[in-house]
Order: structure tokens, then C-alpha cells, then sequence
């Protein structure tokens, strides 16, 4: 079974179903977040234990792009999926301890960054000089999917909202062992060694040597931390100024904001068939900044548009700059691929960031911290578009 064809090759399904159960999973982190914020006492603390768990993450990430599979092997895949498991028997459990708490969330945030890493890998061959920027988004298309399908169900199923249900959890269980029938099932298309002769050591400080990789490296780290500052700030800022619940607005338990983003990523799948990836970057980035200045003026309606440009906006940031990026390196792009997911977890310290800014300023001053981080993002995108393929 496969799916996906691209220039006579084809994508397995299990990578698709992979992506859509990260993102039904993904929906389980804010929760998870709140139970960890709840059992520190000291805010310094608890800074400090995000910090180091996030850097473990981050580099576990790094090493787990490392890892080769045979050919036609899913072992890979295997063991990112099989890192969720843990994670989703500990959601079947109501426990209190924080130790099990933080090991929920490193086992379910590290296997959705491992799922990403390997299905990146299937967004090109290392036989082939050509990276599919529409696979790469229709791969991000799928998990936006499963993060709306786990936001939305329990919003319109009562029985799904209720804290003793584990109805979600249960659906994550039956995607999850979708996908790994699907690793079993498929046939997995035969690869060749992209770095033949380099070590991991060698590897990894060849690719930061190259000032390209650093630059791309840079900007999917500020766009990330502006992804988590918004969907973040975005909620608080319209209950606090307009005593809105923009979570309920638009589709309920899924929100105007995340409702623009998924439908950006339609959008952006469908876009990136006939317009250059560059183009797409450069009026993604521009409109993310525009709908991020709307805010600024404070009248309701109006903001309440901004949100909606600002979601179709930066949509399509990370999986067109993973594109460019994998698309402009000739060798270990496995590697790379766990370079740019690894910036993920990092991207999720600037929030810390950004509510300091509101609580010693103002909510207002807090969009400050996304609108920089989306103006490098911009520049990056008008120094790939005037330098061409260079």
C-alpha cells in the first residue's frame, strides 16, 4: 500500500497517518503544559526544568536523525511511533505524581517531533537532487487535520468534553495503531546513502559551517517562537480586551485563529503546485505581519480580521522554509531534517519571554516579541527571493 506518487515514486501511507496522529496527540500538550505549571511553586524553578527539558529534546532530536535504517526497513518510523505509546497509556491513567506528568509529555512531544523527522525524509530521496515542496506541505496539510479533529471533536461532543473521558485518548490509540499496521504493511521505497563516508560528528559540523543552514536554522527558530507566542497570546488578548472567547469563535473548541491557520495550509497545498515556494514565503511572512499590526489598533472587528490574516499568513512559514532548506543542501538532508524540527522545542521557551513583557508592560507591548521574530522571518524570505538559487 502506498500513497502520494511524486516524479514515479510514492510516499508510504503510514507516514500520513503518522502526521495526522501527532496532530490528533498534539492537542494533549496544553493540558499537559497547564499540569506542569500548576506543580511548581517557585517560577524560577520551573523556568529552569523547561529549559533543560527542552534542550534534552531538542538534541534528542538531532541524534535521532542520525539513526540509518535499512533499506525498505520502517524501523525508523517504528520507533517514533512507538515512542507515543508510553505517553497515551500514562493519559488512560488520572495520576498527580509530576515525574509521571513530565514523562507523559516528553514521550508524546518527543514522538511527534521523531514522526516529523522521518517524514521528512520521505519529502525526497537521497537518489534524487529535487525536494517535493507540495509533499512537504500536504504532510503538515494532514497533521493540521488531526490537530483540528482533536480540537474540534470534543467541542461538539459533550461526552468527549468530560475530564473522566478518554474517548480522545482512545481515537489517538486507534490512529496510532493505524499507522503502525500501515509501517508494517507497506512496501518502503529502496534508499541510498546521501553522505557516503561521514560520520555523525563530521556530519553535523558540515552542515553548520554552512552559513545557509545557520540563516534557515535561525529564522524556523523565531518563527516557531512566534507560532507558540500567538497561540498562546491570541486567546488571552481578545478575553482580556474584548471579553471575547475566540476559541468558541468562528468553530467552537477550534477558534478563529487555528481555523484560519488549517485553512491556510489548504490554501498553501494547493498554491505551492504553481507558484515558486519563495514567492509563497516572502506573502506569507508579509501578511503574517500585517494581520500582527491590526492588533495594535484595538478596535474589535477589526481585530478580529487580523487574526484571520495572520493564521492564513504564517500557515505555510515552516513547511515552505523546510522546503527551501532541504531543497539548497546537496547532502544530509536526514540530518538537517532533525536540525530544523529539533528548533520546535526551543521555539517553545519564548512565550516565558513574552509574558514577561505583558505582565511587566502590557498585552499590547507582548506582540512586540512575534511581530520581531516574523520580521526576521521576512527578511530571510527577501534574501532567498533576491538571491535566487545562489
Amino acid at each position: 500500500m502506498k500513497f502520494g506518487k511524486h516524479n514515479g515514486k510514492t510516499v508510504p501511507a503510514a507516514i500520513f497517518a503518522a502526521f495526522f496522529t501527532i496532530g490528533l496527540i498534539e492537542t494533549f500538550l496544553p493540558y499537559l503544559d497547564s499540569q506542569i505549571n500548576s506543580s511548581f511553586s517557585n517560577e524560577y524553578y520551573l523556568r529552569f526544568v523547561t529549559f533543560i527539558g527542552f534542550l534534552f529534546i531538542s538534541s534528542l532530536t538531532v541524534l535521532f536523525s542520525l539513526i540509518k535504517a535499512g533499506n525498505k526497513r520502517p524501523a525508523n518510523l517504528m520507533t517514533a511511533l512507538f515512542m507515543l505509546l508510553p505517553g497515551l497509556l500514562i493519559m488512560l491513567v488520572h495520576v498527580e505524581p509530576l515525574n509521571l506528568v513530565l514523562l507523559n509529555a516528553f514521550f508524546l512531544f518527543s514522538g511527534s517531533l521523531f514522526v516529523q523527522v522521518v517524514g521528512l525524509s520521505f519529502a525526497f530521496l537521497p537518489d534524487e537532487t529535487a525536494v517535493s515542496v507540495k509533499r512537504i506541505a500536504l504532510l503538515y496539510l494532514v497533521k493540521s487535520s488531526g490537530l483540528i479533529a482533536g480540537l474540534g471533536i470534543p467541542a461538539i461532543f459533550s461526552s468527549a468534553r468530560q475530564q473522566e473521558s478518554h474517548i480522545m485518548v482512545y481515537l489517538a490509540f486507534f490512529s496510532l495503531l493505524i499507522s503502525l499496521v500501515l509501517a508494517l504493511m507497506v512496501r518502503w521505497p529502496a534508499r541510498t546513502e546521501s553522505s557516503p563516508g561521514l560520520n555523525y560528528l563530521n556530519t553535523l559540523r558540515h552542515l553548520i559551517r554552512d552559513k545557509f543552514v545557520l540563516l534557515m536554522l535561525g529564522g524556523l527558530l523565531v518563527y516557531s517562537g512566534a507560532e507558540y507566542c500567538l497561540l498562546n497570546l491570541i486567546p488571552f488578548y481578545f478575553s482580556e480586551i474584548f471579553g471575547i472567547k475566540i476559541m468558541q469563535t468562528l468553530f467552537p473548541g477550534v477558534g478563529l485563529f487555528i481555523a484560519s491557520f488549517f485553512t491556510g495550509r489548504i490554501a498553501g497545498a494547493v498554491i505551492l503546485r504553481q507558484v515558486k515556494p519563495e514567492l509563497v514565503f516572502l506573502f506569507s511572512s508579509i501578511l503574517g505581519i500585517l494581520g500582527l499590526f491590526a492588533l495594535f489598533i484595538g478596535q474589535k472587528y477589526l481585530s478580529l480580521a487580523a487574526v484571520v490574516v495572520c493564521g492564513l499568513g504564517i500557515s505555510n512559514i515552516f513547511p515552505v522554509m523546510i522546503s527551501l532548506a532541504l531543497r539548497r543542501i546537496g547532502g544530509s538532508k536526514q540530518a538537517l531534517s532533525g536540525m530544523m524540527i529539533a528548533t520546535i522545542p526551543l521555539g517553545a521557551l519564548f512565550p516565558s519571554l513574552m509574558w514577561a513583557a505583558a505582565n511587566s508592560v502590557s498585552i499590547m507591548m507582548s506582540f512586540m516579541l512575534p511581530a520581531f521574530c516574523l520580521f526576521i522571518v521576512t527578511w530571510i524570505a527577501i534574501m532567498l527571493l533576491r538571491n535566487g538559487s545562489s
